[in-house]
């Protein structure tokens, strides 16, 4: 597999990107690969030989902005295989289903966040088997306290710029479980499909990326997607253009936007018309009357934003499409914000919040 420095094309020369945001987007391929080789050989659930899982009743996944993904991407590529529901917590306060038979993934590499270590402490308090996947911090110490199973990730990692080293541990842990099969395997291949794939991004043209985000220019985008592994990757795409290109994109998901949010196009269509563009991501696995859907949306739509636009997934199975999806929104992001002269890396407000939360304000 080509290494990102091998890949053809350098357009982001003599631009500002402090922290290597496209560096990072282009390491996702080994990045997935280093990733499994390091959850199979130090196993997260070291009980699951022993069936210390077998009675597990739902999992639950704590974590806060991009860190909450990953329970929507578990949820998302195990649709047809996991054999227990799957929650994500955006918050502090656990539902009241929270047991002894619930599985908690507490997971804090985007931003640490208190509300992630506060929501841990809950679950533990009711009796749930806890899992932490955090850098050193509030959430490790709990952990450690607690003897449960940590992945410690290094400082400053975060799902921002590191997906693959946060989400590849949470499913090979459900693959160790039983509940999603083949997951490993899934990555180690799907990563070949997205160095392809990176490798057109960063060429002399930027691929798709670079042109979706000329199109996207200086309007908000308005990005939507199948009710499964679209919606998540439409998630993605709006947190990583909003941090990286610090302007304001929306999410969407079908059947539900072309149900309901679509109605709001019919009135001051001279003013969407110069402020926003629909984004329409597309997969293999979309849902019965998904197709047509998004085909209304379009049609109704034109007229009233500046653009419509589609990109279509490619891979051979959800997770690599949903990761293929993710790659080209990120890549999306980097170039709307180089085309600004803007940073894609420091965040600063989302440090700032952190921070007055945990010193009460």
């Amino acid at each position: 597999m080509a290494t990102p420095k091998d890949a053809p094309g350098s357009w982001s020369d003599g631009m500002l990107d402090t922290a290597d945001m496209l560096g990072a987007a282009a390491a996702l391929p080994e990045q997935l690969v280093e990733a499994v080789r390091r959850a199979e050989s130090e196993p997260l659930l070291p009980g699951v030989a022993s069936k210390a899982y077998d009675d597990i009743a739902n999992v639950v996944v704590l974590g806060l902005g991009q860190d909450a993904l990953i329970g929507d991407i578990l949820a998302a590529v195990g649709a047809k295989s996991l054999p227990v529901p799957v929650v994500t917590v955006r918050g502090a306060s656990p539902p009241h289903f929270v047991g002894p038979r619930t599985l908690a993934f507490a997971v804090a590499g985007e931003t640490n966040a208190p509300e992630t270590a506060w929501a841990a402490e809950r679950v533990l308090a009711r009796g749930a088997r806890l899992v932490a996947i955090a850098p050193p911090g509030a959430l490790t110490e709990i952990a450690r306290r607690h003897t449960v199973p940590v992945h410690l990730l290094e400082p400053g990692t975060g799902t921002r710029d590191a997906l693959a080293a946060v989400l590849v541990p949470v499913l090979v842990a459900c693959e160790q479980l039983g509940f999603l099969p083949g997951a490993a395997q899934s990555l180690r291949t799907g990563a070949y499909r997205l160095a392809r794939r990176r490798d057109s991004l960063l060429g002399p043209d930027g691929g798709v990326a670079r042109r979706v985000a000329r199109r996207i220019g200086r309007t908000f985008p308005v990005v939507h997607g199948d009710e499964g592994i679209g919606a998540v990757a439409a998630r993605r795409w709006v947190a990583q253009v909003n941090m990286a290109a610090k302007i304001q994109a929306f999410a969407g998901s079908e059947p539900d936007r072309s149900a309901v949010d679509i109605a709001g196009f019919g009135q001051a269509g001279d003013v969407t018309r110069q402020l926003l563009t629909l984004v329409a991501l597309r997969s293999d696995f979309e849902a019965d009357g998904a197709a047509a859907r998004f085909s209304l949306a379009e049609e109704y739509a034109t007229e009233a934003v500046a653009s419509v636009l589609e990109v279509r997934a490619e891979g051979a199975d959800r997770l690599t499409q949903l990761l293929d999806l993710v790659l080209v929104g990120d890549f999306v992001a980097i170039h709307l914000a180089l085309a600004e002269g803007l940073d894609p890396g420091p965040v600063p407000v989302n440090d700032d919040i952190a921070r007055r939360v945990v010193n009460g304000w």
